[in-house]
């Protein structure tokens, strides 16, 4: 009996603690019992570690791909070691991106998981930005599936303060609202000014955790908000991203704002503007 090779009883198992049955799953499949307690310190089932084993993964790699709820049939057993398929969701969406995002149009795909099923739901988020504080956006949830059960949002996105983001949001079947993200701003923590790939990636998932609550809990009704506004002075009129442009030209020197509800209202209240 050595250290290299599995014991042929189990008394030594059982004076490391492991139950008789563990210890047999371990034997019958030639796992030395030193190996075994490794598996075991990370917290593997005998069975799993087995499978983890025949495929060449290591205990620590293995934690890892459990906690990225990594399946043992996406892993490969290879001559140098093991390889990984991954599903559409579990691959980091930073690689969507370019390595500097730079002004113009871009996107990305996210996905969520559906709690009812155990599926996974993928939105779609793409991105115009005018390379300084203000961004056109929208989010396809439900992309891949049938025209009925697709569900888009979309708007306008800003952070004068170079901190905060003020969202301007539209459904798709109509209403309007706007939200904010604290500290959520692409250029946070960015010297080079929203450059960085993981910020955009972050804006993305906080729009879609957005829309995901608007789904769930419906646009709150509000009397200041309308598809579209009439400037009394001129007769001009504007769509509601038109007003929030409006309303972003009041930043301040600091890139303070007053809130776009009080605004917005305001302008009605003074006659600058009505709703047909």
């Amino acid at each position: 009996m050595t250290a290299d090779s599995p014991e042929t009883g189990t008394t030594e198992w059982l004076r490391a603690g492991f139950s008789t049955v563990d210890a047999q799953t371990f034997i019958d499949a030639g796992v030395p019992l030193a190996v075994a307690q490794k598996w075991t310190d990370v917290g593997f089932e005998p069975d799993d570690a087995v499978g983890y084993i025949d495929k060449n993964v290591p205990p620590e790699e293995a934690a890892d791909l459990r906690e990225r709820e990594i399946e043992l049939w996406q892993i490969t057993r290879t001559d140098t070691g093991y390889e990984v398929e991954l599903e559409p969701w579990q691959k980091d969406p930073v690689e969507q991106l370019p390595k500097s995002i730079e002004a113009g149009s871009f996107g990305l795909r996210l996905w969520s998981s559906v709690p009812w099923n155990d599926e996974h739901l993928e939105h779609e988020v793409s991105f115009t930005w005018d390379g300084q504080h203000t961004v056109e956006w929208s989010v396809l949830s439900g992309a891949g599936l049938s025209v009925m059960s697709e569900v888009s949002f979309s708007g306008l996105a800003s952070w004068p303060d170079g901190k905060h983001v003020i969202v301007a949001y539209t459904g798709g079947d109509g209403g309007q609202g706007y939200d904010e993200f604290g500290n959520a701003a692409p250029s946070v923590g960015d010297p080079n000014g929203a450059k960085d790939p993981q910020q955009w990636v972050r804006l993305a998932t906080s729009l879609v955790g957005l829309t995901e609550e608007l789904l769930n809990s419906g646009i709150e009704p509000c009397d200041e908000f309308a598809y579209e506004y009439r400037r009394c002075a001129d007769d001009q009129w504007f769509e509601f991203n038109d007003m929030f442009r409006l309303y972003l030209a009041n930043v301040g020197a600091d890139g303070t704002l007053p809130d776009f509800g009080e605004w917005l209202k305001a302008a009605l209240a003074e006659g600058t503007y009505e709703i047909p």
